[in-house]
């Protein structure tokens, strides 16, 4: 059988199939309400659950509340060094200063030492090197790290 003959043999297949479904009437499921879908916001039918399901607006909100928390508390260097990329104005000089005063405060509640230590093990891992494989200087970057020297 030659190229066209199996083209037009899917072809009539394809005609064949689409005429079955245009004449086949869809299965209806049971909906909830006569009127159909207009009281209900899924196009599935579920069962009433045994609880009322949480606001989904407070639930989205705790769960960036407690993100936010949890990083002010706990990475506060990283507010900081964004604070000293901020172009110099005003504003940011109240921010910087308020970044700084927080840093103070929970690194001298030792909440910087988890973000720390996790600060050292990637630094080792970034410098590790293969055998017989030049040392790199230090990628230690921040408000921390030592200046370059300046070009002369």
């Amino acid at each position: 059988m030659s190229d066209p003959d199996k083209h037009s043999d899917t072809t009539g297949e394809a005609d064949n199939a689409r005429e079955e479904v245009a004449q086949t009437e869809p299965a209806r499921a049971p909906l909830p309400d006569v009127e159909g879908l207009a009281h209900t916001m899924s196009p599935v039918d579920l069962p009433e659950p045994d609880q009322p399901l949480p606001n989904p607006l407070a639930w989205t909100f705790t769960v960036i509340a407690t993100a936010g928390i949890f990083l002010a508390l706990f990475n506060s260097g990283s507010i900081r060094s964004w604070s000293y990329e901020l172009k110099p104005s005003p504003v940011s000089e109240h921010v910087v200063s308020a970044s700084e005063g927080w840093f103070n405060v929970t690194s001298s509640a030792g909440l910087e030492v988890p973000v720390d230590a996790m600060r050292g093990w990637w630094k080792g891992v970034q410098n590790a090197r293969f055998p017989g494989q030049d040392p790199t200087p230090q990628t230690e970057t921040g408000p921390e790290a030592e200046a370059p020297e300046p070009v002369q």
